[in-house]
């Protein structure tokens, strides 16, 4: 399915408006265990913003190392680097996590939660609000934090994820406070570019900036989705990843 899951960071408001910080959180969201734990296979590690199979996102069979990875080591790092700097303890750090309420929404804010007491030693305030309520919040609040976020595509193309969402002035500009002018200066040589090839590595670059080198947002995983059927059922797949019932046939 065209959507990633994620979660954003109001660059803005301390600890999360230095950098380290933020990759330190997202170096030590084990998401391979989210997705055999917590969301039982209805899904794939996202390493990246950009969900694999739209035009011009890049592919893990093509890019295996870009982006952010599970790496305990790292995070700790970049943590213990700030918090030298700042003559702190890593319990002094005041986080709050707020997702919108559901079941699967609470089961993974606690698995994280808990990734990020273990591999940092941070004490992380779990917050839900209802759905209509977080997402105006989200947006219109200054002092929220890390907040529980998703896109699915509007269309096929890596524009509409890379620049429509996280570009200056995008969807989710208010919610990570974030404007960078470089990243706009990519996304606009990316949307132009005609070679599927050079837009793919353009993209990648996009990518890498946003979840590595800015890590405005922790890449979660993409979503997929588990079917059953028979062997003499003709399953025929959409480019979106959502199942049409209607163009499926029996093998004669």
């Amino acid at each position: 399915t065209m959507c990633t899951e994620f979660y954003t960071f109001n660059v803005k408001k301390a600890p999360l408006d230095d950098v380290r910080v933020r990759r330190a959180l997202s170096y030590a969201i084990d998401r391979q265990s989210l997705i055999d734990n917590i969301i039982k296979g209805q899904g794939e590690p996202a390493q990246w913003f950009c969900r694999p199979g739209v035009a011009a996102c890049p592919t893990p069979d093509k890019y295996p190392n870009l982006g952010i990875k599970y790496d305990p080591a790292k995070a700790k790092s970049e943590l213990d680097a700030y918090l030298k700097e700042k003559n702190l303890t890593a319990d002094k750090l005041n986080l709050t996590l707020t997702y919108n309420t559901t079941e699967a929404n609470q089961k993974v804010a606690e698995a994280i939660a808990a990734m990020w007491k273990n591999v940092l030693g941070l004490n992380v305030t779990i917050t839900n609000m209802e759905r209509k309520v977080f997402y105006a919040q989200r947006q219109s609040d200054p002092n929220m934090q890390i907040m529980r976020s998703s896109w699915v595509q509007d269309y096929q193309d890596a524009n509409n994820f890379d620049k429509e969402v996280f570009s200056t002035g995008g969807a989710y500009a208010d919610t990570t406070r974030w404007s960078d002018s470089q990243y706009d200066e990519m996304c606009t040589k990316a949307a132009k570019e005609q070679d599927p090839a050079k837009r793919m590595e353009l993209y990648s670059q996009i990518d890498q900036y946003l979840v590595v080198d800015q890590a405005v947002i922790a890449p979660l995983y993409w979503y997929s989705g588990l079917v059953i059927y028979q062997p003499h059922v003709k399953h025929t797949k959409s480019v979106t990843g959502y199942d049409w019932f209607e163009k499926w046939d029996i093998a004669k």
